[in-house]
């Protein structure tokens, strides 16, 4: 399987019944090099350019990203946590402009003009872009992150891999900026917490991994494992 978000995946009864585009390539795609940095593997130059350029194509404007190129339909909350991911491990400029984007329009990403709530982003998300961009949270948006991550450790959801993915993600990525003083305290409590109530309902961290990518040759599945050992 490729990992690029021009992927596509096989169709299946009752939904897709023709071969459709992954609307997730760019977060996979982050949670790929995530996976990759804590293994201690760093990336090629080359690889540098291929992410970028992958990102590129997903530019609506400044800020605003398409699921995936040529799509129109409204966005991917899931993609734009990805191209922050990506734009902390490769230093890459497109989590300011994401960030800059929502505070000129009220943080709704919306691409057809309509707007509505499920283009808003809630608080521990805009909380999220701002770390990404290294800079501090107002405390409000601090707190409502860390809840989000108790919530997930502790909701009938959490037993649900992607959802879990998901949390793991922003844990992971929100670590490596090795923020201190009281929100670092209270960041290492909530992220050890997390990960206790996820070894107890996956077993591992990285049960996580296995548990959602189903094929054994999965490249995101095979490196968990790696990690893992």
């Amino acid at each position: 399987m490729k990992l690029t978000v021009d992927d596509n995946r096989e169709p299946f009864p009752g939904a897709a019944l023709k071969t459709v585009a992954n609307d997730n390539g760019i977060y996979y795609l982050a949670i790929y090099y995530l996976l990759r940095v804590l293994k201690g593997d760093w990336f090629t130059l080359d690889e540098r350019l291929e992410v970028g350029s992958a990102i590129e194509r997903l530019r609506k404007s400044d800020g605003l990203f398409l699921r995936h190129a040529g799509d129109e339909r409204t966005d991917a909350q899931d993609n734009y946590l990805g191209i922050c991911i990506l734009s902390v491990l490769f230093n890459f400029p497109f989590a300011k402009e994401i960030l800059d984007y929502g505070s000129k329009h009220g943080f709704n990403y919306d691409h057809t003009g309509k707007g509505g709530a499920t283009t808003m982003r809630q608080g521990g998300e805009i909380c999220f872009y701002r770390v990404c961009c290294g800079y501090a949270p107002p405390v409000w948006e601090w707190v409502w992150f860390l809840s989000g991550v108790l919530v997930n450790a502790f909701t009938k959801q959490s037993n649900m891999p992607s959802d879990a993915q998901l949390a793991w993600a922003r844990l992971e990525l929100v670590n490596r900026m090795r923020i201190t003083g009281l929100f670092g305290l209270s960041f290492t409590f909530v992220r050890w917490i997390w990960r206790l109530r996820a070894k107890k309902r996956f077993g591992s961290i990285y049960q996580i991994f296995h548990r959602f990518y189903l094929d054994s040759e999965h490249p995101i599945r095979a490196l968990a494992i790696k990690v893992e050992r």
